[in-house]
C-alpha cells in the first residue's frame, strides 16, 4: 500500500469517527449512504445528476454531484459517480484520485464489481499496470464469467506482444489538428471528410477562446507532398444540417452516396429535465458538388435506441455499426443489415467474437474482406484499443497493438488505396485537443517461404509460421497444399520466425529481409520429430516430467501474489527461464496425471508443460516419449472457488 494511501485511509477513518461519533463501523465497512437519508433538496440534486448521468450527459452531471458531496462527504455512492464521469470524460487522472477515495488493496467495501472493472481500464490508461492487474485480478474473482476480468490479466502479463508491431508502423499527428477535437476520417474524392468541433466561425480552429461548437463536418484534400490542406466546411449548401451534432460518414458507389450519424431531436410526452436526442443513422444521395438531399431515415431506426458510425461494403448492401440494441453482449455492440429489395433489412448481431461486454465502435471494412474496429472489452493497452479479424468472422481477433494503440482511446481507422498509409484518431497524452487524428504508415514488406521436409525435400501443407519478438509469438500464416505461405515482415529488422506442424521438429530461423527480393522464394527445411523420438533412450520415460503452469511474471510475484492465483495445497515451484520467472506445480511422469491436476487447480489460463532432462520441450514430443499421443487436453475450469 502506498503512503498516499495509507495517509489517506488514516484521515478518513478520523474524519469518519468524528462525524458518526458513536458508529462501530470501521471505514473498511462503510456502506453507501441511502437516498432516504438525504433531505429533500439533495434528493432533487441526485435526481437531476442520476437524470444527466443516465442521459450521457456527464459534463453537466459532475458539478452537480460535486454540489451534493458537500453535504454527504461520505457518500460512496456519489463518490463513485463522480469518477466515471471523469472516466466518460476523458480526465482518467481526476478518475483515478476519485477512485482511489473508495477503493484501495484490502478494502471489504460492497460496491459494484464494475468500478473494479472501471478502476482497472483507468489505471492501465495512466500507465499503472502494476496497480491495474490488482484491480482486473480483483473484477474476475469477483465477476469470472466476464471475459474482460482475464482478458486485462493477460494482456499485462504479455504487454510485450501489444509491442511487436512497433516494427511496422509509424505514426504521427496530422496537420489539421487543433485545440478543438477532430476524429472519424473517411476518404472523400482526393483528399478526407473528418468530425469536429471546432468554433463554425473559425474554421481553422486557432482561436482558443471560443467555445467548442456542436459537431460538423470538414473536409481537407491532400496535397501533393502527401499532407493534409486547410479544412474547409463539408456539405455547407446541402439539405443535411441539424442544430446538433453530425457524426460519423461513410461514402460509397463512387462518392455519390453517402449513410452518416446524426443527433436527432426528439419530443418526449413525459417532461424530463434533461433533454435526450439520441443517435441514428441516414442515407443520402449526392444532387451536385457540396450537395446532398433525399434525405432518409434507415428503415430499421428506432427512436429510443442509438446507431452510429456506419461502415459498408463497396457494393453498397452490408452495413455495419454500432449500437446500443437491446439483447446485444455488452454496452455498445457491432451490427450487420443487409440492402434487400429497396429497403435496409432487420439487423444481426455480429456475434461474441467480436462483441464483448464492453463497447464496439467505430467499425471499418478494408477491401470488403477485413473488419478493423475499436473495443475496450477485449484487452488492450488501455482505453479504446483497434482490432482487426476477417469480415467473415473466421479467423483470429489480432490487437493492431502500438504505436497505432496508445493508453488513451484509438478508434476511427481508415487506409489509403496503396494499403500501406492511413488515420485513426486517438485521445493519446500527446495529442493537441481533446481527440486528435494521426497519419501512420507501414513500414514492411512481404517474403515468400516454403516450407519442406528436409530429408524428402516434400512441401508440408499446413504448417504454421510464427513470428517472434521477444518472448512472444505471433501467428503470420500457414502453408498451402505446396508448402507456399506469404508473410509480411519489416524492412531493414531481422526476423525470427518459428516453423510449427505436427510430427515435425518445431524449429526457429532468421532471416535478413534486406537480403532477399520481394520476388524471391525462402526455402525452409524442418526435420521430422517421429526420427527424434526413435533415438531417445530406451528409458527416457524416467527423464520425463510434466509440470502444471501457474503464472510467469517479469519480476519476483509475493506471496500474497501466488496466494491469489493458486490456493490449492500443492508447494508452488518457481524457476527462472528466459528472462521469466516461472511458477509451477505438480511434478507428475505421465501427460494423463498432469491434465487431473490441471482440471483441480482452479487457475484459469494454467497449462502443461513438459521437460526431459530438465530442458524444457514442446508437449509433442514430451508426449511422444511417454507414448501419450493420443491424450486428450482437459477443459480447463474458468471460474475458482474463492471465498470472498
Amino acid at each position: 500500500m502506498t503512503m498516499q494511501k495509507k495517509l489517506y485511509r488514516q484521515t478518513l477513518n478520523i474524519v469518519y469517527y468524528c462525524f458518526l461519533g458513536i458508529c462501530l463501523l470501521s471505514s473498511l465497512q462503510l456502506k453507501a449512504q441511502k437516498k432516504e437519508e438525504l433531505s429533500y433538496y439533495n434528493m432533487q440534486l441526485l435526481q437531476k445528476a442520476d437524470g444527466y448521468f443516465n442521459a450521457g450527459d456527464y459534463y453537466n452531471a459532475l458539478p452537480v454531484y460535486r454540489k451534493i458531496l458537500k453535504k454527504v462527504p461520505l457518500d460512496t455512492t456519489v463518490i463513485l459517480r463522480i469518477a466515471e464521469c471523469y472516466k466518460e470524460l476523458n480526465s482518467f487522472d481526476e478518475s483515478e484520485i476519485w477512485y482511489g477515495k473508495v477503493l484501495y488493496p484490502d478494502i471489504e467495501l460492497s460496491v459494484d464489481a464494475k468500478h473494479k472493472l472501471n478502476y482497472a481500464q483507468v489505471l492501465t490508461i495512466n500507465g499503472k499496470y502494476d496497480d491495474a492487474l490488482y484491480w482486473y485480478k480483483e473484477y474476475y474473482f469477483t465477476n469470472a464469467t466476464d471475459p474482460r476480468g482475464i482478458a486485462g490479466i493477460k494482456t499485462i502479463e504479455n504487454l510485450n506482444r501489444l509491442y511487436y508491431d512497433t516494427m511496422f508502423y509509424v505514426a504521427f499527428p496530422a496537420e489539421i489538428n487543433t485545440v478543438y477535437a477532430e476524429f472519424s476520417p473517411v476518404q472523400y474524392n482526393n483528399g478526407v471528410v473528418f468530425v469536429s468541433d471546432r468554433p463554425k466561425a473559425s474554421v481553422s480552429g486557432s482561436d482558443k477562446g471560443n467555445k467548442p461548437s456542436y459537431t460538423s463536418w470538414y473536409f481537407s484534400d491532400m496535397l501533393e507532398n502527401g499532407s493534409l490542406d486547410e479544412p474547409v466546411r463539408f456539405n455547407k449548401k446541402g439539405k443535411i444540417k441539424t442544430s446538433l451534432n453530425e457524426g460519423p460518414v461513410v461514402f460509397y458507389d463512387n462518392y455519390s452516396k453517402m449513410i452518416f450519424t446524426q443527433n436527432t431531436n426528439i419530443k418526449e410526452k413525459n417532461k424530463s429535465p434533461v433533454k435526450v436526442f439520441p443517435v441514428q443513422i441516414y442515407s443520402a444521395v449526392k444532387i451536385d458538388e457540396d450537395h446532398w438531399d433525399e434525405i432518409k431515415l434507415l428503415d430499421f431506426c428506432d427512436s429510443s435506441l442509438s446507431y452510429s458510425q456506419p461502415a459498408i461494403t463497396s457494393d453498397g448492401t452490408k452495413l455495419i455499426f454500432s449500437s446500443n440494441m437491446p439483447g446485444g453482449f455488452g454496452g455498445s455492440d457491432l451490427y450487420m443489415s443487409r440492402f434487400e429489395n429497396g429497403i435496409w433489412q432487420e439487423p444481426v448481431n455480429m456475434g461474441e467474437k467480436i462483441n464483448s461486454k464492453g463497447n464496439e465502435m467505430f467499425p471499418y471494412i478494408l477491401s470488403d474482406s477485413v473488419l478493423y474496429f475499436s473495443s475496450d472489452g477485449h484487452g488492450g493497452l488501455g482505453g479504446l484499443d483497434i482490432c482487426y479479424v476477417p469480415l467473415d468472422n473466421t479467423g483470429q481477433l489480432v490487437n493492431l497493438g502500438f504505436p497505432v494503440n496508445s493508453q488513451g482511446d484509438d478508434f476511427g481507422i481508415i487506409y489509403d488505396k496503396d494499403g500501406m498509409s492511413g488515420y485513426f484518431s486517438s485521445n493519446r497524452t500527446d495529442s493537441k485537443g481533446r481527440d486528435d487524428i494521426y497519419a501512420f504508415r507501414i513500414i514492411r514488406v512481404s517474403l515468400t517461404l516454403k516450407i519442406i521436409d528436409i530429408k524428402t525435400s516434400a512441401p508440408l501443407a499446413g504448417a504454421e509460421v510464427f513470428s517472434i519478438s521477444g518472448m512472444d509469438e505471433n501467428l503470420v500464416g500457414t502453408t498451402d497444399q505446396d508448402g507456399y505461405c506469404t508473410v509480411v515482415i519489416p524492412v531493414s529488422k531481422e526476423i525470427k520466425i518459428r516453423v510449427k506442424k505436427e510430427d515435425f521438429e518445431s524449429q526457429v530461423f532468421t532471416f535478413e529481409p534486406m537480403k532477399y527480393k520481394t520476388e524471391n522464394t525462402v526455402v525452409v527445411p524442418v526435420d521430422d520429430t517421429r526420427n527424434v523420438v526413435a533415438e531417445l533412450p530406451e528409458k527416457v520415460n524416467e527423464n520425463v516430467l510434466y509440470k502444471v503452469q501457474v503464472m510467469a511474471t517479469r519480476q519476483p510475484a509475493t506471496s500474497r501474489e501466488i496466494k491469489k492465483k493458486y490456493k490449492g495445497e500443492l508447494p508452488v515451484i518457481m524457476n527462472y527461464e528466459d528472462d521469466w520467472y516461472k511458477y509451477t506445480i505438480g511434478e507428475f511422469y505421465t501427460y494423463s496425471e498432469a491434465c487431473e491436476c490441471l482440471s483441480s487447480c482452479d487457475v484459469a489460463d494454467a497449462f502443461i508443460a513438459g521437460y526431459i532432462n530438465d530442458t524444457r520441450v514442446s508437449i509433442v514430443v514430451a508426449k511422444s516419449a511417454t507414448n501419450e499421443m493420443d491424450t486428450c487436453q482437459p477443459v480447463i475450469k474458468t471460474k475458482p472457488n474463492r471465498k470472498r
